[in-house]
């Protein structure tokens, strides 16, 4: 299987208030062609600055990425992007919404039609293909927006905590239709989640990222067999297992952010005492 896309010495330092802050350091990940690949870490460990970085949202500090072989610079058509919202335009109808991929690209009207009610059908949204974004359950506005992603048949897909919002029994469900959907396209997908049974049940690896400033810390295949239920494999002796292993790198690397979050959190109340001490000896003369 060869790679799709190749990451190499990628890192990401964020300038603010003449302040620096290293997001992402020395990144190296390779993603073959037609894999799912799922990435966990704990918050603010850079994941989400990661896929933005591939997007072409972001450049990055140092460090160069290539698609199908050939660098990638700024944003590329050939990759998919997914977001924690939906992003649905109000005005427009859910199929309407799902065609404006094709629109951009002048696919005729007709086409873009055909296209749209098929993957409308796919998804499970039959009979919603005129209701508006605001009419829509939150399960149902994210079948909308993975179908308009999935409808110009992306070469890579991008999945920022796509499920995050919506409730236990809808993620399961949307997980599943996701396996589907994908199974036997061929497509790449690069997917973030804080969820380690989610992560495990999708993917064919599983990288576990360190705390700020992320890096790889450990990369973890996946060998449960395809086609899956996301919901039964978790009961599967294997999955508890593989589990198990990653868990013990992940829980490490949560610990370090939490210990990182709470110095910030006291260097922030310090700054503000601070603050508040010299405004007081100004507004008294003391």
């Amino acid at each position: 299987m060869r790679d799709k896309i190749v990451l190499r010495n990628i890192s990401k330092v964020f300038t603010r208030d003449e302040r620096e802050l290293r997001a992402l350091i020395d990144i190296n990940i390779d993603v073959k062609e037609g894999e799912f690949l799922s990435i966990v870490g704990p918050s603010g460990c850079g994941k989400s600055t990661l896929l933005n970085i591939i997007a072409g949202l972001l450049k990055p500090t140092t460090g160069e990425m290539s698609l199908d072989g050939q660098l990638l610079k700024g944003v590329n058509t050939k990759i998919g992007y997914i977001t924690q919202r939906d992003n649905l335009l109000p005005w427009r109808t859910t199929r309407q919404n799902i065609e404006i991929g094709l629109e951009i690209r002048d696919v005729p009207k007709s086409e873009r039609k055909s296209r749209a009610m098929a993957i409308i059908d796919r998804v499970g949204l039959a009979g919603f293909d005129d209701h508006f974004p605001n009419e829509l359950s939150g399960g149902m506005r994210k079948r909308a927006s993975l179908a308009r992603t999935l409808i110009y048949n992306p070469d890579v897909l991008l999945m920022d905590e796509p499920f995050s919002a919506v409730d236990a029994q809808t993620r399961l469900i949307l997980e599943n239709q996701l396996l589907e959907l994908w199974s036997g396209t061929g497509n790449t997908i690069l997917f973030v989640t804080h969820d380690l049974e989610e992560a495990i049940s999708l993917s064919d690896r599983v990288i576990v990222f360190s705390a700020r400033p992320g890096t790889a810390k450990a990369v973890n295949s996946i060998p449960l067999s395809r086609p899956r239920d996301t919901i039964k494999i978790r009961f599967n002796e294997d999955f508890i297992k593989i589990y198990g292993s990653i868990w013990k790198d992940l829980e490490e690397e949560v610990g370090k952010a939490e210990e990182l979050k709470t110095r910030a959190e006291l260097e922030k109340a310090r700054k503000d005492q601070e603050g508040f001490r010299t405004s007081f000896d100004e507004d008294t003369g003391l």
